[in-house]
């Protein structure tokens, strides 16, 4: 008879660490605009897994925090450059119940993108008309080459250069589902 009470103590107590577990390794975010279609289309929901730089691989996509938006700033803000927010409820601070999960001390909004040149690899010159000019011939440390794939609708390295490695938050896993009702963005 004892035996059933610590049985079920365990397993909610391994669940309640897994969960735990999940929400500290993973976010839940909402893609707003185009810059990654076809791939990704505005409103759906993606299953981003925290992790560093050097486990990304080229072509992977990413989910960093906006670099026009600074630290202090981001948390409330939805400057041009945003495509992505926390999914209400997932480590959100939106007056939703659930608690912020911070990032480096930071949160959102995010920006996504696909990996095109990681830190040593040769610079994408002719593909990434602001880097066609830099003196160096490898990305360096600390810097990300990245693209969204419709190019006509992202601001990416095409037109800003390097983004900075440590505003990286994740790479997406997987897309989960379409948010219900989201608008299409305005054109």
């Amino acid at each position: 008879m004892t035996a059933y009470p610590i049985a079920v103590g365990l397993t909610v107590t391994a669940v309640a660490g897994g969960l735990l577990w999940i929400r500290y390794r993973c976010l839940v975010v909402t893609v707003r605009g185009a810059s990654m279609e076809p791939t990704y289309q505005h409103g759906d929901r993606l299953l981003v897994r925290r992790l560093p730089v050097r486990r990304l691989r080229l072509s992977d996509v990413v989910v960093l925090l906006d670099p026009v938006a600074p630290p202090e700033v981001a948390s409330g803000s939805s400057g041009p450059a945003t495509v992505a927010h926390r999914r209400r409820g997932v480590g959100s601070d939106d007056g939703s119940g659930g608690p912020a999960t911070p990032i480096g001390g930071r949160n959102g909004p995010f920006v996504i993108k696909r990996v095109r040149a990681l830190p040593g690899d040769p610079v994408p010159g002719p593909d990434v008309p602001a880097l066609s000019a830099v003196p160096e011939s490898v990305v360096p440390s600390g810097r990300l080459v990245l693209l969204g794939d419709n190019a006509t609708a992202s601001h990416d390295s095409r037109a800003r250069g390097y983004y900075s490695a440590d505003r990286l938050v994740g790479r997406v896993v997987r897309r989960m589902t379409r948010q219900p009702g989201t608008p299409e963005p305005a054109s």
